[in-house]
């Protein structure tokens, strides 16, 4: 399988970080691809622009083709390509960090 990862926690230190990263070793361990992305380490910009706010009308995929952010690019694609997700995140008042929220949306 190829498994796209997503750890979405400030501190590498974390709890989360540690569950991701283990998590990581037993999947490659068993013979799956992985992609992983620190969301915080790599600087995503959860932020919604206003040109990519335009999507009424639209397929998703016209919408999404132009965007020209590298890594929401990038990030798509994987997801598309993969066989699974592993999203490790931590439970903030109920809800997942605003880094997670804005790379969902």
């Amino acid at each position: 399988m190829n498994v796209q990862g997503i750890v979405a926690h400030p501190r590498p230190d974390s709890f989360s970080h540690a569950l991701f990263e283990s998590a990581v070793t037993m999947l490659r361990a068993a013979g799956h691809e992985t992609t992983v992305h620190d969301l915080y380490a790599e600087g995503f910009d959860p932020v919604l622009t206003a040109e990519e706010s335009y999507t009424a009308g639209e397929s998703a995929e016209k919408a999404f083709a132009k965007s020209t952010d590298r890594t929401v690019t990038l990030h798509r694609e994987e997801v598309m390509s993969a066989d699974g997700l592993l999203i490790v995140h931590p439970n903030w008042w109920g809800k997942p960090p605003a880094i997670l929220a804005g790379w969902l949306d």
